[in-house]
């Protein structure tokens, strides 16, 4: 039997490795199946016989669940850009007992951005989603081919969503707008 602690499996603490696509321009659709590899400390008990990965898109509600062996590393295709996606895992023994789960680790997949006009207060404001641990560029073109960098944001915290604020006149020209993960 694997112990059934408070603290997860010993050792073992979930990460996320590596992230998706770098950069998207927001006249094309946001792709589905991105992926994300997540990593964790194999546990220290002889008796572990594999790890199981837990998923879902709520913080505690854990709606698919992937019998990963004794990998220690895998990577999840499928998520959608701009959603928040919840992680944890366990251990499991011979029998097919698990131990407590991990701390949960939450993901905002990057790669959506929304852009909208306030005419009001005479702003175009981009919106898009972060990840802690990386920081972003948004680019602007008129024509697609030439793209200027308007604002590059620090390194991120935590998982978010954040703005560029962008002054508007009649005159300024049509223009485009991308994201660029750095």
């Amino acid at each position: 039997m694997i112990s059934k602690g408070g603290h997860g499996l010993w050792g073992m603490t979930l990460i996320c490795l590596c992230l998706c696509s770098t950069g998207l321009a927001v006249q094309q659709a946001p792709s589905a199946g991105q992926p994300l590899t997540l990593a964790w400390d194999a546990s220290p008990d002889s008796r572990v016989a594999g790890y199981h990965l837990y998923h879902g898109t709520s913080s505690g509600v854990y709606t698919g669940e992937m019998d990963v062996g004794t990998n220690t590393m895998f990577t999840i295709t499928g998520l959608f850009p701009g959603s928040t996606n919840y992680f944890t895992a366990t251990a499991y023994d011979a029998s097919g007992e698990e131990s407590a789960s991990t701390l949960a680790v939450a993901y905002i997949v990057p790669g959506i951005v929304s852009v909208a006009l306030d005419a009001g207060n005479r702003m175009i404001r981009v919106q898009f989603p972060v990840a802690s641990g990386q920081s972003y560029e948004v680019q602007a073109s008129f024509d697609l081919v030439a793209w200027s960098s308007l604002w590059l944001t620090p390194i991120q915290t935590t998982n978010g969503w954040i703005e560029y604020d962008e002054a508007y006149t009649k005159t300024l020209p049509g223009r485009y707008y991308r994201l660029i993960l750095n």
